[in-house]
């Protein structure tokens, strides 16, 4: 991702001579003030510089010309930089008399290095050439209609390819369709929108999206393209474009692809492929291109039914669909769908979307590694070979080794040639209802927002309260947890029990109770522990220090364990225990039982790396504290919980 800089905003505004350049900066002026600009021709300030004015300027040889013209766009940037303004100069990139055979570019080094931003004037060449007929103000030469269009495409040509391989944003302005105070939006839009302001604003938008959905547990992220369907929305939208303006697009080709592959999936690109898709709005329908799109798009028919499940999902699951594509395509496709009101989507391709996307749990190319990385779990889906990323396997097998992604592969269609080796990139089947229940399935419980936490949770916390009331406090803390989430997460079952009345009834446990472990993790574990087992009467209970005194036959023929200590904070001696029970006992149930959890636990480290990958691994906590603080000595809490704070 990029990074600002203190570089100072230099927008030029380009085209060739009579497209109206300094007529739009003296309208610009006008309309925005300047206090955020400082307008400038480039022309005047080459005339301040040059001893003699510019027409002295104008018989100097080309050598000195361009030490000029470097002289002055560095004193258009200092200026800037001091005066903490946008600088908006007019500027040449090319002249092209008739007689000679081939253009003589003015650009300098100097330039490439001071532009941020250009925007080009694409005015009718009829135009150009009744303004050229009409100027009285200075000599021009006759040019033909034919050699003003093709200075002007060689001219934009040049302008696209420079601005794209020095990450200069850039835009081309249909003047007859684009008025002053439109092009006034546009610079105040360049002028805030920066990397730090595009976080803001996507994460502005999440949070808006998060704010219907109060009690998420799971989030599913979702890339658009070759994801959701086997179809580039992009591509599609510029080949109907092309067709809309009346031109084959294998005169432009996708001006997209030459973009990413020369800037790479930078801020920058994908703000000039915004750019660029508001360029194309000026001369399409661009809701009605949206549409015909989506019309086109079909959903894979793995994934349709793990967004109308997820849904569903009782409003612990939400869906998000991030494309770095037009949002309002997705949108349309989601809603054909009947999916719009429980699937949001985060994207771009206009300015008035505020932000652009550079992103997934689930995706299929190189820019949504980043994502996949920072999942709890990634999702690669591989397309057939004509339709998916060339550059994927070499970036994803980097992410493996340099980053410890585990992702796995899902093959849409089923016959499609996997990535790399299964061993690296497992597969796995999107219709299988067990890999749609471990997606879904939630295992992180916490009652950290509720009142019976609060209760719960005020003898733990004073200091003044010690042994056997803290004990009894932390069993009431353990029991509650029992009873309300443990009997959740591994279920209840139902049994035969004597009625007062003398016949038999229906009684109710936590399922699987005789075979199930409690684990004291001791010292501080015990009190907890006691706490579960005494809504569990029948499982057996195990006293450990270190993790190899849990033994085999403690957990052989066993459904569940259950690892219990006071407080977790990396979640270190959790992890030890479990690494030692899977080393024999890959299938068994574990769940880690806690008063209180520090939340960077499930955030970062290997207890984290764990809760991640071990999908029969859950944690349950009365609460989660961002505070890292570890107790020592006296406010240890196995010093309170049996009274050896003198001792420590």
């Amino acid at each position: 991702m990029d990074t600002t800089t203190d570089k100072p905003i230099v927008i030029g505004i380009y085209g060739i001579p009579r497209s109206g350049k300094t007529h739009l900066l003296n309208e610009l002026k006008q309309l925005l003030g300047d206090n955020q600009f400082q307008f400038m021709d480039s022309s005047d300030v080459l005339d301040r510089i040059t001893p003699g004015g510019l027409q002295t300027f104008k018989l100097l040889g080309e050598d000195a010309k361009k030490e000029l013209r470097e002289l002055a766009i560095q004193t258009i940037a200092d200026e800037a930089q001091i005066n903490k303004k946008a600088a908006v100069v007019t500027g040449h990139l090319m002249f092209w008399n008739e007689e000679i055979e081939a253009a003589v570019s003015v650009c300098t080094p100097m330039d490439v290095k001071v532009y941020t931003h250009i925007l080009y004037l694409d005015l009718h060449t009829d135009s150009i050439a009744v303004r050229r007929a009409n100027d009285i103000t200075r000599a021009r030469p006759a040019l033909s209609l034919q050699h003003l269009r093709e200075w002007q495409k060689a001219d934009e040509q040049e302008l696209r390819e420079m601005c794209c391989e020095n990450s200069i944003l850039s835009s081309v302005l249909a003047m007859d369709k684009t008025s002053t105070s439109e092009v006034g939006e546009l610079l105040l839009d360049l002028v805030e929108h920066n990397v730090s302001h595009n976080l803001a604003s996507t994460t502005a938008h999440l949070d808006r999206i998060m704010a219907v959905k109060k009690d998420v547990k799971t989030m599913l992220v979702f890339d658009a393209d070759k994801t959701l369907a086997p179809f580039d929305a992009g591509s599609m939208f510029w080949k109907k474009v092309y067709a809309a303006v009346g031109v084959q697009k294998t005169l432009f080709g996708d001006p997209l692809k030459h973009l990413f592959e020369t800037s790479g999936y930078t801020y920058t690109a994908f703000r000039q492929a915004t750019m660029t898709y508001e360029y194309a709005a000026t001369y399409v329908d661009f809701e009605a291109i949206c549409a015909a799109v989506a019309a086109e798009i079909v959903l894979y028919p793995e994934i349709e039914p793990i967004l109308c499940t997820a849904g569903g999902a009782g409003g612990y699951v939400a869906v998000v669909v991030v494309t770095c594509g037009v949002k309002r395509v997705w949108e349309l496709v989601l809603e054909r769908y009947g999916l719009s009101e429980t699937v949001a989507v985060i994207g771009g391709g206009r300015l008035t979307d505020g932000y652009v996307v550079t992103p997934a749990a689930f995706g299929d190319s190189p820019v949504d590694i980043e994502m996949m990385v920072v999942a709890d779990q990634a999702i690669v889906v591989v397309g057939t070979e004509n339709n998916r990323s060339k550059s994927m396997d070499g970036k994803l097998l980097s992410a493996i080794n340099d980053y410890n992604l585990k992702p796995r592969q899902a093959l849409l269609p089923s016959t499609a040639r996997p990535r790399l080796t299964e061993k690296q990139l497992p597969i796995i089947d999107l219709t299988n209802n067990t890999i749609l229940e471990n997606i879904f399935r939630q295992r992180v419980y916490h009652t950290t927002d509720t009142n019976a936490n609060k209760l719960l949770q005020t003898p733990m916390r004073d200091s003044n309260i010690s042994g056997p009331v803290l004990r009894q406090a932390h069993y009431r803390t353990a029991n509650y947890l029992t009873l309300s989430i443990l009997s959740e997460v591994i279920g209840v079952e139902s049994f035969s029990v004597d009625h007062v009345q003398g016949t038999k009834a229906e009684g109710w446990r936590i399922r699987d109770e005789g075979k199930t472990t409690i684990v004291a993790l001791m010292r501080g574990g015990e009190p907890m522990a006691f706490g579960i087992s005494d809504a569990m009467p029948s499982a057996m209970f195990v006293h450990a220090r270190e993790a190899e005194e849990l033994k085999d036959h403690h957990l052989a023929g066993q459904k569940t364990v259950i690892l219990v200590d006071s407080v977790i904070n990396a979640g270190k001696s959790a992890s030890e225990f479990i690494q030692h029970i899977r080393k024999t006992f890959a299938g068994i149930r574990i769940v880690v039982v806690a008063g209180v959890a520090n939340a960077q636990c499930v955030r970062k480290g290997d207890f984290a790396e764990m809760m991640r990958s071990d999908l029969d691994l859950y944690l349950v906590t009365l609460r989660f504290s961002e505070n890292s603080y570890t107790g020592t000595k006296g406010v240890d809490t196995g010093n309170r919980l049996f009274n050896t704070t003198h001792l420590a």
